[in-house]
């Protein structure tokens, strides 16, 4: 395990920041998919900010096995059409950002690729993103059990961290850190890579 150390990853629906982060500084980067599969993690759900404050965006998942089905094996629920709300919500949070008329209209064809299963939907969406940014971090499927306690607790930003001008805030002097990345994407543009290498 010590030789992997810090690139385990586990899958994430348009990871933060901090994830993208430590992406960007990995270079090579495990996927955790043999895991029991945990509900109510950014395995399946982003956080964004809109003018009515944080919004979690969560795609409906479906579990096989039950509680004991892998994360390879989870399936997306294509019965209800999060795609769209998803997008009306991306779209409604940062449609008058500086970078949203680039971005925005390539976010939405990721989200409209009909892949069902939960790991290669976010896998291509990763990688998309870091091809965005010309991030050129090999993302690999795991194939074993990583059993990294520590695998969620490195996804926080240190501080002190750069910031930069969100559409939304609650107060003037107020910034909202570690969003999904789309935040920094559609306010940042291409700069937003100074937030993951620096």
């Amino acid at each position: 395990m010590d030789q992997i150390n810090g690139t385990v990853f586990p899958t994430a629906y348009f990871g933060n920041i901090a994830y993208f982060r430590q992406l960007a500084l990995s270079g090579t980067a495990h996927m955790e998919t043999c895991e029991t599969y945990p509900k109510q993690t950014f395995r399946n759900r982003c956080t964004i900010l809109s003018a009515n404050g944080l919004i979690n965006l969560s795609i409906p998942v479906k579990r096989p096995n039950g509680s004991k089905t892998l994360t390879r094996d989870i399936g997306i629920d294509n019965s209800k059409d999060w795609r769209k709300i998803h997008w009306r919500s991306i779209e409604s949070a940062y449609a008058s950002a500086p970078y949203f008329e680039h971005y925005g209209p390539l976010m939405r064809e990721l989200l409209a690729t009909p892949e069902t299963n939960l790991v290669k939907f976010n896998t291509e969406l990763t990688r998309t993103i870091l091809g965005w940014l010309d991030i050129p971090t090999t993302i690999m499927e795991g194939n074993d059990f990583f059993n990294d306690s520590t695998i969620e607790a490195r996804f926080e930003l240190p501080e002190p961290y750069p910031l930069y001008q969100q559409v939304f805030t609650p107060s003037r002097n107020e910034h909202i850190s570690n969003l999904s990345l789309i935040d920094a994407l559609c306010n940042e543009g291409p700069l937003a890579r100074k937030l993951l290498i620096r």
